[in-house]
């Protein structure tokens, strides 16, 4: 009998031997889960995008995972900024995640802002010849500004529902968040699922 995965949204295919990672639908994921069982460098795992505060991060792909058990040597998926963003992610489990986030998009934060001077758009993107200059801290595929595609994304997902307050909100508003608004107090950075 094969195992369903009906219930699922988001499954994510990853492999031991190439850090990228392939979105799976419900069907395929269904037809390839005997090869997945059998397989010692592939592994499907379950992946639900934080839309609370409150909620687990599911982002270092450690759980329900089916196939090849992930080794705690392995950290290539601590960093899936592109899965988080456009799989809906509404919230940061740290202020650190935060500001990688925004350099990934080619923003600039407190940090980087010292190093640039006033080589930077009103939005705080920062071009790709000016972040070779000064040795940008993450490499950023963007070429140009990604807020507004960004934005274009999450309006079409949240169907309505507000998301401006969220963590994401603010940031496509072209908001700075503060370490304030994270909650280490709480303990809550221990909701990364490890």
């Amino acid at each position: 009998m094969r195992s369903s995965l009906s219930q699922c949204t988001d499954l994510v295919l990853s492999n031991v031997h190439n850090p990228n990672i392939l979105l799976l639908g419900q069907h395929e994921a269904n037809e390839l889960i005997p090869e997945i069982h059998e397989s010692r460098q592939t592994t499907l795992h379950v992946y639900v995008p934080r839309s609370s505060k409150w909620m687990r991060s599911f982002g270092n792909l450690r759980f329900l995972c089916t196939g090849k058990a992930v080794k705690d040597e392995q950290s290539f998926h601590n960093d899936n900024y592109d899965l988080e963003l456009f799989a809906g992610s509404l919230y940061f489990v740290s202020f650190k995640i935060y500001e990688n986030v925004r350099h990934f998009l080619g923003l600039v934060t407190e940090h980087t802002s010292q190093m640039l001077g006033n080589r930077l758009s009103n939005e705080g993107f920062v071009g790709e010849q000016t972040r070779q200059e000064v040795e940008w801290p993450v490499q950023s595929p963007f070429w140009s500004n990604p807020l507004p595609l960004l934005g274009a994304i999450f309006n079409i997902r949240s169907k309505g529902h507000g998301y401006l307050q969220t963590h994401m909100g603010r940031m496509l508003a072209s908001r700075e968040l503060t370490e304030d608004k994270f909650y280490p107090k709480l303990g809550l950075d221990s909701f990364y699922l490890e």
